[in-house]
């Protein structure tokens, strides 16, 4: 009794704030689902939540009639939206069920209705996607609902139209490493069962696009805004005012865009929270100024409210123009409750308000919790209403004793503030997600973001009204003259030494530790709030102490490995192939810098020795002979005088006296294979082993054995 009596008060002191838990329990669900390494049957999964709900309902009940049993009731209703974001995240994947390519085709027709139109750096083409797909070699019932093709740019393509080329299809890539990012899940949520490339431009088989619907209109809208830009405006201006003014930043050219990232001002290009609250903020005072002109209806009407929903129509308008990708519709969702909280008198800057848009996005969009974008933007929202919270009377009293001139400097002084606590708060994601940190974020800031808010923004805007008339030109060169100060500021600052930091990448647990202390510090009411900084502290030891990455990557292809040495270098097998591969292998790494493996002769390096000749090379890692042969009539010897080999061809198993064989068909039908080695043995991991048999994975061959001795 007494235990119960405890319980009652523990949770009747977080009575206010259980509301705060409802996403987080919900995100525990996902985490749940997709942490899964087999798919569960939907009916466990169904009997599941059923299982949850019905204790829940009975608490409620019990509650409701005598007045007790409080806190039974808060433990089963979390342990209820727990089995909903589980359920949640697998129902959401049996929608999107949807055909897989199963393996490449190297040529073949390709007949479908353009969906978008991305347009790639200059002289490198477009990327479209198409649906209502026929595809040559392919049946009705195995053809992708969409797949994404480039195309050369001399074809003058636009939504709508229906299109056939000759092309040839991938289906969607491998993680390039045993836990890097699921090139196959994302395109899975995102409904792309192929990629690949036109040979040619494309032939226009039906050029009416009028009977395309609102969405095809509105990518020809879309189009039409990037064709106008291209041609008003100077490269590489040109390639920011498309992504500003309709979210395609295809065109950026990769060293534009790297400056831009380096200078911490990705977060501008990226169409999030900051456009969106700007277009609905000027909406909003516009329409009020107006209206309050006329006295009479503004006496009698709550012109307020009108504003309000004036704002949210011209976000809403904005967030589709731009494309309704994550951050964009995160942020939409965040303006649509803030103008809510603004028309009916209630304060905006809400925790209450972010839990409610975060459990609604990840109810209806479960797979958005594992993308960097979700996990940046709510970290930065809810950063900055606790931040807000604690210091609003501070805010207040400065902003009402300060003339024009003072509520200037107070202006700038927030911008650099709210940069420098964002950057504090989205630093563990972008280290953990992308292993790059901005150092110079906060100078970069709080110099571009006045122009982009007063200057780019607003004549963004008066774009969109001009644009079908003709009669944008002036606007869009006003833009450009924003934007070639936004980017000399860009590269400026890219310039700088240690601009920008990189760090290895992250186990997954380590940044759920993080993230789960700092929820518990924020949300819990009392002393034991502190105890969630024990978490965050045991994540970061995780990071710096327990992991470190594999001493050895081969990538599927078979025709690339890597070695990594002590110094923080690493050795390649060559730089023609698979260069994707390798630039993620030594991001996700924190190398800098690579050396290549000697053709023929000895190569000793950071306590390696690698001895090439033409039929293969023979490595010393950390007293471990690994062989890597080129040669299948080799691959014998190789099994007699090594303990792990690597061949680049089939190879049989049954005559190698070598620990671990892996040959071509493993890292075909497995994915790339990562090797840790503590002498005398070796641990050896796969993409399968990690990803598991899930409905967005591609495999034939499943291995439950994680580790080879």
């Amino acid at each position: 009794m007494n235990f119960y009596k405890s319980l009652e008060d523990i949770f009747a002191a977080q009575r206010d704030h259980i509301i705060l838990w409802l996403p987080v329990f919900l995100g525990l669900g996902i985490c749940a689902y997709f942490g899964l390494k087999t798919e569960p049957a939907v009916g466990s999964t169904l009997l599941f939540l059923c299982s949850a709900a019905l204790p829940w309902f009975g608490a409620l009940v019990l509650r409701h009639r005598t007045e007790e049993g409080g806190a039974i009731a808060i433990l089963l209703g979390l342990v209820f939206v727990f089995a909903l974001g589980f359920a949640a995240a697998q129902m959401r994947t049996v929608f999107l069920a949807h055909p897989i390519l199963q393996k490449d085709i190297k040529f073949a027709t390709v007949e479908g209705t353009i969906r978008s139109v991305e347009l790639l750096e200059e002289g490198k083409g477009a990327r479209v996607m198409l649906k209502d797909l026929r595809i040559e070699h392919l049946a009705p019932e195995d053809t992708p609902q969409q797949i994404r093709l480039t195309v050369r740019k001399d074809a003058e393509i636009v939504p709508g139209q229906r299109i056939r080329a000759l092309a040839g299809l991938k289906p969607p890539s491998k993680p390039v490493a045993p836990g890097s990012y699921d090139f196959e899940r994302d395109a899975y949520f995102k409904n792309i069962g192929a990629f690949g490339f036109s040979f040619k431009a494309p032939v226009i088989v039906s050029g009416n696009t009028d009977d395309g619907g609102f969405a095809a209109k509105l990518q020809q809208y879309r189009a039409m805004l990037a064709r106008r830009a291209e041609a008003k405006v100077s490269a590489p201006e040109s390639s920011v005012v498309i992504a500003l003014l309709n979210g395609d930043q295809r065109a950026l050219p990769d060293s534009t865009w790297d400056d831009i990232r380096i200078a911490g001002l990705a977060h501008i290009i990226a169409i999030s929270g900051a456009n969106i609250s700007m277009a609905a903020g000027i909406a909003f005072f516009l329409s009020r100024f107006l209206m309050a002109l006329w006295p009479r209806f503004a006496l009698y009407h709550p012109i307020k409210v009108y504003a309000a929903a004036i704002a949210f129509l011209a976000a809403l308008a904005y967030a589709l123009i731009v494309g309704m990708n994550v951050p964009t519709f995160r942020a939409l969702v965040m303006t649509g409750l803030v103008l809510l909280a603004v028309a009916v008198n209630r304060s905006p800057f809400s925790l209450r308000m972010a839990a409610m848009s975060a459990f609604g996005l990840l109810l209806f969009y479960p797979e958005f919790l594992l993308g960097a974008s979700f996990q940046m933007s709510f970290a930065a929202v809810v950063g900055l209403i606790v931040f807000y919270d604690l210091t609003r009377n501070v805010w207040t009293g400065l902003h009402r004793s300060a003339n024009w001139f003072g509520r200037i400097f107070i202006y700038l002084g927030g911008i650099m503030v709210v940069t420098v606590l964002a950057t504090i708060v989205t630093a563990p994601f972008s280290l953990a997600n992308f292993q790059q940190f901005s150092t110079y974020g906060v100078i970069a800031n709080a110099v571009v973001v006045p122009v982009v808010d007063f200057w780019i923004m607003p004549l963004a805007i008066v774009v969109y009204f001009l644009a079908p008339f003709g009669l944008e030109g002036w606007a869009l060169h006003g833009m450009e003259a924003g934007v070639h100060f936004m980017l000399a500021v860009a590269h400026m600052i890219a310039a700088w030494p240690y601009a920008q930091l990189h760090g290895r990448v992250w186990p997954v647990g380590a940044l759920g530790l993080m993230v789960c202390g700092v929820i518990f510090t924020i949300i819990w009411s009392g002393r034991l709030r502190w105890a969630g900084l024990m978490a965050v502290a045991a994540g970061i030891c995780i990071v710096f102490m327990q992991h470190r990455p594999p001493d050895i990557l081969i990538s599927s292809s078979s025709k690339l490995a890597m070695i990594r040495l002590d110094d923080g270098t690493a050795l390649l097998s060559q730089r023609r192939s698979d260069k994707f591969s390798a630039e993620i292998w030594m991001k996700e790494g924190g190398i800098d810098q690579a050396e290549i493996w000697p053709r023929a002769g000895v190569a000793e390096k950071g306590g390696v020795k690698i001895a090439c000749e033409k039929d293969g090379c023979m490595a010393d890692v950390k007293g471990v002979r690994i062989a890597f042969s080129f040669n299948p009539r080799t691959v014998a010897q190789d099994c007699r005088n090594a303990m792990i080999v690597i061949a680049n061809s089939p190879a049989e198993r049954r005559d190698c006296a070598a620990a671990a064989l892996i040959d071509r068909w493993d890292l075909k039908d497995k994915g790339a294979h990562a090797i840790w080695i503590d002498a005398p043995q070796a641990t050896i991991r796969n993409v399968t082993q990690v990803q598991g048999r899930r409905p967005w994975v591609q495999t034939s061959v499943y291995i439950d054995d994680e580790t080879d001795d």
